[in-house]
């Protein structure tokens, strides 16, 4: 019903029909007087608002008339009962005729007054304001003002679709003021977007989930995907570092595809393709990349669906298959002229530290480590023990990460329009620092603006937006830092010397010099800066050609243009380095993206006895262009050249890439609704994509899903009441995926480095190969959904299976031919299975207090299923039939020998010699289950909510080097040492013994290095308070509210390192935010 609420916003814009010139065929026999109402509402461009507990008494209604119009249907509908209603620009209001009688004398009571608004201030129109246990009642009228007649000992409903039921007693007021709050719990309440035509979670027959943008906004993110960690079951997203503006790993139920890039999803930003790949760049080589996400501004987002089974995906053909992620932005509401700023500021601190050894612990392990070895320590060398001060300490941690990151954040929007027009402006600025310098991090400002006309008949409708973003990022690569604050020396010398200068601490040998410290600071001269300005415009028309024919053409354009720089100065190196030949050097990069995208289609949808039959049919044509253009510079003579091109004595193009992308498509869509009980959805499509070669260019896609809602079924409803809402659903389909490099099947010449009598010259890249073809998954699902307790429990249970066959990798091809490899299908699949739960509880709803829980869950398995000649095939040391994708081959890890103190690993096949036929041992790093825990609480004018995000999965620790070997600090474990013969122990000795690095390298390629990357984080909370009315209303304020919001507050794991999700890399920051946001 959440579908009407919404409707009703968009039916004041305009309407010339009205109850008496629309005519209908109404055939019902003995049915609930709701279900007529949907027959009006489906034939008809009007939409009912009535309170459910006025017209749930009428359920045995029978009528029968081929060509009446409404107001006669109504007028036989109502004139045996004691409803009425009102029509009102499009919406029929239900009410009892005694609402216009609610200043009666004769029930001795007072005029109550007030406003219904919604959490965001926006007066709610239509809400059944009614006294309780009596046929008392009104409307709100589109200011949201109402009045009505009570005493002192009532209590007042309001009620409204798509909103909670509100109880409040009357007392001695005279004036109550409403906040209405939207019921998102309810399944039959929730409108979804499944990209080409709108469901809801109670008819929809695929799998489908929302996320609101007020979750969404909940969490200071630079990247919106980030602020879904822990709420969607079957999507896992893993933040590779923690970089401002970086592209997290997104996977929806799993790794499809054996090719490294092959696995993102697809990414649709208000009906506009935008490519999912992460932006390359050099400057984060370290991570996945840029997030193309991160010009979107968070705070402007309306809500995120992840499509994920053939029927919710099947309708995108082969760019599916990996799932699908619309995001939909803010368009202005029709509710009059407001202007609203946010503004927030904040700090990040690396929230978790490593125990390490401190200088008496440190420098007893490298003596005890020579003493093993039997040697002395070398001047040259050992520099901890001959040179530096053996009792001095600095915690590296604390000095090269314990600095803050600053975040800053506001934003501007201008909301506004008529009943016809409507449109949205606005802007955003975001700052965020890192923890070695307040001078590099991310900066961001995005700007956009909507518009929506519709004529005055309703008939045609208009509609634009664009979002526009300029991102700066200048940063130096985090994982140096990481490994100096974990390796260096506790005893090294200060990093800056009395004049400030960098400490190179130099070693005087007469005719040479030496620098004895790697000054960890000299990175910070390194400055890799990013610049990224991207654009996405959409523009819809669309006209209804007749009642139930609609006509819409999308058209959508995307840009991105990208810039980036490396430089490498003189200055970074060590003054004993520096000589008449030292030269700097630089990188300088370009990158475009453009692509267009026009879709037009034609719906078509109509009312057949007790079903309701709904068909789509359209067409995709896109184009893109890809550019990219990498130089690298060198021989500058002085740093203040750096920044340019003409300050080097030479250079050369380490990159020069330019490609085309074509694709075409078209698609169709039959959904049939019998009854509002069973529900079918067939979905085609046949595709075309210029990434193949002849005859391989075109696939075909397609899915069927089926939904039964068994809790209409009168033996239910008779026998089993606390079932408030049953569904049984189901899909098979066929997805596919062509998600390889542009011109594979070409021949290929490349610019080689040779001339030939001074002229440039070309060579072979790439063989000519018409054969391979799309990749394809096939994707099965079955569901069960069930409320209970008038829905204040709802379980959702899914299991799933996807087979993807027709792997595209890469085949290696002898020396002989001059090619290391060709593009091919291989006959292997991958299988991803599992299960996936939900859980939604209203656990308490009083007036002053509500409390609701949320509780997703994902059991999965990824498996290669099949690759035949894998044993022969250069992939039989990389992937194992049977096995998931993510696994290691490893040496099989024996422990310490008592005798010796080595590591031992078995010698499989017992040669004497360790390579890899010994490492038979395949350890899995894929994740076992994940998911987590909401928890949100309204308490009088506070909201709070809080994440509790898990995940169960093992990893790779970090490669330590041998305790005591080299100049590097070691983890407190390694006190745990073997010492003397016959110790149990899982740590080596201290040792700088050939032998004894050897054994323990051996060991870090064995399941000893994986270990437990589980956790429990409190992800994020999340607290605000809106202001009272009485406070601001006479400052010209509709709402105001200020918030406190924190992430990554704690963890709770066994994993050794800074933080279980990055690994080794830069941990996520513990962050803390506050503000405020008001609207006028």
């Amino acid at each position: 019903m959440m579908t009407a609420g919404i409707h009703v916003l968009q039916a004041d814009a305009g309407y010339s029909q009205t109850i008496e010139n629309t005519y209908v065929a109404i055939s019902a026999r003995r049915a609930p007087l709701k279900l007529i109402f949907l027959q009006i509402e489906q034939q008809t461009h009007f939409l009912f608002t009535y309170p459910p507990e006025l017209v749930d008494r009428y359920s045995d209604v029978s009528i029968d008339t081929k060509n009446r119009s409404v107001k006669e249907v109504l007028d036989l509908i109502t004139q045996n009962s004691n409803l009425n209603y009102r029509e009102s620009k499009g919406n029929i209001i239900i009410y009892v005729p005694e609402e216009r009688e609610y200043n009666k004398k004769q029930h001795d009571g007072m005029n109550v007054s007030g406003k219904v608004i919604d959490k965001a201030g926006n007066p709610v129109a239509g809400v059944y304001v009614m006294v309780k246990n009596t046929n008392r009642g009104t409307v709100t009228d589109a200011g949201g003002n109402y009045v009505i007649d009570a005493k002192s000992n009532d209590w007042l409903i309001f009620s409204f679709i798509g909103y909670k039921r509100i109880e409040i007693q009357v007392g001695d007021r005279i004036v109550i003021d409403q906040v209405m709050e939207e019921d998102q719990q309810s399944l039959q309440e929730v409108v979804i977007n499944a990209g080409y035509y709108q469901t809801t979670d109670k008819t929809t027959t695929g799998n489908i989930v929302r996320i609101s943008g007020k979750e969404i906004n909940d969490i200071p993110v630079t990247s919106p995907l980030m602020s879904l960690q822990g709420r969607v079951a079957g999507l896992e997203i893993t933040p590779v570092n923690g970089a401002p503006g970086g592209a997290p790993k997104i996977r929806i139920r799993g790794e499809n595809s054996l090719r490294r890039n092959g696995g993102y999803p697809l990414y649709v930003v208000d009906g506009v393709i935008v490519d999912s790949a992460p932006i390359s760049s050099q400057s984060l080589s370290y991570g996945e990349g840029i997030d193309p996400l991160t010009n979107i501004n968070p705070e402007n987002i309306e809500s995120i669906e992840i499509l994920k089974d053939a029927d919710a995906t099947a309708i995108y053909g082969s760019r599916g298959a990996n799932g699908v992620v619309l995001v939909t932005t803010k368009k202005a509401k029709q509710s009059g002229s407001h202007v609203s700023a946010q503004a927030y500021r904040g700090i990040g601190k690396i929230s978790h530290t490593m125990d390490l050894l401190d200088t008496k612990e440190y420098i007893q392990m490298r003596r005890e480590a020579f003493k093993d070895a039997g040697l002395d320590p070398s001047p040259l060398y050992d520099y901890d023990l001959t040179r530096w001060d053996t009792t001095k300490y600095t915690d590296w941690q604390k000095e090269l990460l314990g600095g803050s990151s600053d975040i800053t954040d506001f934003q501007v929007s201008l909301d506004g329009g008529n009943a016809t027009t409507t449109f949205r402006l606005g802007g955003n600025y975001h700052k965020e620092t890192m923890i070695m310098s307040d001078k590099l991090g991310f900066r961001n400002a995005t700007a956009f603006a909507s518009f929506n006309h519709r004529s005055e008949d309703n008939r045609l409708s208009v509609g634009f937006s664009a979002n526009y973003g300029v991102s700066d990022n200048r940063f130096v690569d985090p994982n140096t830092f990481i490994q100096q604050a974990l390796t260096l020396p506790p005893n090294a010398p200060d990093l800056y010397l009395p004049d400030g200068s960098l400490n190179w601490d130099i070693l005087d040998y007469g005719p040479y010099k030496l620098s004895a410290f790697n000054n960890p600071m000299a990175e910070m001269l390194k400055i890799n800066k990013n610049q990224n300005r991207t654009l996405i415009a959409n523009t819809q028309i669309g006209y209804e050609i007749l009642n139930g024919l609609h006509a819409r053409a999308a058209l959508g354009y995307t840009s991105n243009d990208g810039t980036e720089s490396i430089i490498n100065p003189i200055a970074a190196l060590a003054p004993v380095y520096i000589t008449s030949q030292s030269r700097g050097t630089a990188l300088f990069g370009t990158s475009r993206r453009n692509s267009w995208l026009i879709e037009p289609q034609l719906s078509w949808s109509k009312k057949m006895g007790k079903g309701f039959l709904e068909a789509l049919i359209g067409s995709t044509f896109q184009g893109s262009l890809s550019r990219r253009q990498d130089i690298t510079a060198s021989g500058y003579n002085s740093d203040l050249l750096l920044n340019s091109l003409r300050g080097a004595t030479g250079h050369y193009y380490s990159a020069d890439d330019h490609s085309e992308y074509r694709y075409a498509a078209i698609f169709g869509r039959v959904g049939y609704n019998y009854d509002g009980k069973y529900f079918i959805n067939f979905t085609g499509r046949r595709d075309g994509s210029s990434r193949f070669g002849p005859g391989n260019q075109f696939g075909n896609f397609g899915a069927v899903g089926g939904a039964w809602v068994f809790s209409k079924e009168k033996l239910i409803m008779e026998n089993a009441p606390v079932v408030s809402f049953g569904k049984i659903r189901s899909s098979y389909g066929v997805t596919g995926n062509d998600q390889i490099g542009d011109y594979q099947y070409y021949n290929l010449l490349g610019i080689s480095s040779s001339t030939y009598q001074r002229n440039v010259t070309l060579s072979p890249v790439g063989l000519f190969n018409r054969n391979f073809n799309w990749e394809s998954t096939r994707k099965f699902e079955a569901s069960l959904e069930l409320g209970l307790f008038d829905d204040r429990i709802s379980i959702q249970g899914a299991w799933f299976k996807n087979r993807s066959s027709n792997q595209l990798i890469d085949y290696q091809l002898p020396a002989t031919t001059g090619f290391a490899s060709i593009l091919s299908n291989f006959d292997a699949t991958v299988e991803n299975r599992g299960w996936e739960f939900n859980i939604q509880s209203r656990n308490l709803n009083f007036d002053k207090f509500r409390w609701t829980t949320s509780i997703n869950l994902t059991v999965s398995r990824n498996e290669l299923v099949s690759f035949p000649g894998i044993e022969s095939s250069p992939y039989k040391d990389i992937y194992k039939v049977g096995s998931p994708l993510s696994i290691q081959y490893l040496y099989i890890w024996k422990g310490v020998d008592p005798q010796t103190g080595h590591h031992r690993v078995e010698d499989r096949n017992e040669d004497g010699l360790f390579n890899n036929e010994d490492q038979i041992l395949s350890e899995s790093l894929a994740t076992r289950y994940y998911g987590g825990v909401t928890n949100s609480l309204q308490i009088g004018s506070f909201d709070v909510s809080f994440l509790v995000q898990f995940s169960r999965k093992n990893t790779v620790g970090w490669s330590w080097d041998h305790p005591g070997a080299t100049l590097s600090n070691q983890p407190i474990e390694v006190l745990n040492r073997w010492k003397k013969e016959g110790d149990q122990t899982d740590v080596s000795k201290y040792s700088g013994d050939f032998m004894a690095v050897y054994y323990y390298r051996l060991a870090l390629s064995s399941n000893y290095n994986i270990i437990d990357g589980s956790f429990i984080k409190l992800k994020n909370i999340s607290i605000s308070y809106n202001l009272p009315s009485s406070l601001i209303e006479p400052l010209k304020i509709s709402n105001c509210r200020v918030f406190l919001q924190g992430q990554n507050l704690l963890t709770i794991t066994n994993f050794i390192g800074l933080d279980p999700e990055t690994g080794n890399s830069q941990p996520q920051l513990m962050m803390i935010t506050g503000g405020a946001s008001v609207k006028f």
